[in-house]
Parts: C-alpha cells; structure tokens; sequence
C-alpha cells in the first residue's frame, strides 16, 4: 500500500475497467458503425465537412486537377483488372479517362506505367473520395464485390461517391 490512490478512487477504477473489458467484446461486432459516427462526430466538432487523407501524388505529378480522368474506379479488384487490360489492347486511348482509388499501395507502381492515375486511401470515406479525385466525374465503378467490403457495401459506395462528384 503506497498511498498514491485512495481506495475510493481505486474502486472506481477497477469497476471502469471491468465494464470495459466486459462492454468491449460485445461491442467488437459494432465497430465499423461506431468508427462512423465517432468520425461524424468529430467533423462536426472540428466545424469541417471534408478531411483530407490520402496519397494523391498524381495531382503533383500531372499537373493538378483530373480533369481529364473522369472515369473513377472505386477499389482495383479483378473486375477492374480485367477491364484496364481490356483498355490497353482494344481502348488505348480510355486509359487517359481512367482514375482508380485503391486500399493497396502495391499496385500503384503498375497502374502508373499503363498511364492510369491512381491514388491511395479508404473508398469507403467521403473525405478521401473527395480529396483523392478533383474534377468532373462521369462514370463511377465499384469493382470489388460486396463480400470483400467491411462496413459498407457497393451501394453505399456509390451513393458517397454521388454525395461527393
């Protein structure tokens, strides 16, 4: 007994930390929609619609604005692989259109060399959507099905993507 923490002040403590330990493993299965309106939360605190997050090199690099690249494709799963091949060898010139917003940095490099612009962040984020790509957006592609998505789905993507462009 040090004396540093009266026992009033303990009490309090160990029955904090129980409740959340205990709170905690139910509360696991709610974490993307408590992550959502803990970010909804803090925007309104903080007074700002839009965070910015996200690499989004290609601006610095091509001299700004996409305004050129008006087709966005959300996540670069098989269906957009398929696709940019489909461009490369029968629709060259589409390349130019085409800027794909991805979760994984790996395949950034490649699509660079292909000609299509691409940037890193959360697709399912409107604040990284917004900031990821800046112009007029025509056509949005949700390539990655509905079972690889956590927390969302391809039409709640679709409907943040038309809130966003």
């Amino acid at each position: 007994n040090y004396g540093h923490i009266d026992e009033e002040t303990l009490t309090i403590l160990i029955w904090t930390f129980s409740l959340l330990a205990i709170l905690s493993s139910y509360m696991i299965g709610f974490n993307y929609r408590i992550y959502g309106m803990l970010c909804r939360f803090g925007r309104r605190v903080a007074g700002r619609s839009s965070i910015g997050k996200g690499d989004t090199s290609d601006q610095h690099e091509e001299g700004g604005d996409h305004v050129d690249r008006n087709i966005v494709l959300l996540g670069f799963h098989k269906i957009a692989a398929m696709l940019i091949a489909h461009f490369e060898h029968h629709e060259p010139h589409l390349l130019a259109k085409v800027h794909v917003i991805d979760f994984h940095e790996h395949i950034m490099p490649e699509l660079r060399k292909r000609g299509v612009t691409c940037a890193y962040g959360d697709i399912s984020s409107p604040d990284v959507l917004e900031h990821a790509h800046h112009g007029d957006v025509r056509l949005v592609i949700s390539s990655i099905p509905d079972s690889m998505l956590r927390g969302v789905d391809n039409l709640r993507l679709l409907q943040i993507s038309k809130q966003v462009w």
